[in-house]
């Protein structure tokens, strides 16, 4: 007998097969349901806050996002429902702060930029 060490994946596997598997359609409900409720949530913070997006910006992490679900069920077709939710959870987190990541650097840029032009036009009048 052999023995393995770490912890042992027998009764995972086991809770796993006795779950349901969850149908298509149904899989992409769960999946679009976390990524409208985060949607949602961004909508509703003043865009001076740092988690809001645009909407270009939201239809990036959305496609995004929407692209590596579909994926990942592909790759996974008895994923159950838990399992979607939190692949969702993953990607949403994912990608909603790459989004945010960049409007960050935008708006530094871009604060540069015109710091420099009034740094400009005050020494073009001296």
């Amino acid at each position: 007998m052999t023995s393995v060490s770490g912890p042992s994946n027998a009764r995972s596997m086991s809770v796993q097969s006795t779950q349901p598997t969850v149908s298509p359609s149904k899989a992409k409900a769960i999946w679009q349901g976390e990524l409208d409720k985060d949607v949602a949530e961004r909508n509703a913070m003043k865009n001076t806050e740092v988690g809001w997006l645009n909407s270009v910006r939201v239809d990036n992490y959305k496609k995004n996002v929407e692209t590596d679900m579909e994926k990942f069920l592909q790759e996974n077709p008895d994923a159950t429902e838990d399992e979607i939710r939190e692949q969702a959870k993953q990607l949403i987190h994912k990608h909603s702060m790459h989004e945010i990541i960049g409007k960050m650097s935008d708006d530094y840029f871009l604060n540069k930029i015109m710091q420099k032009t009034k740094e400009l036009r005050e020494d073009m009048w001296k």
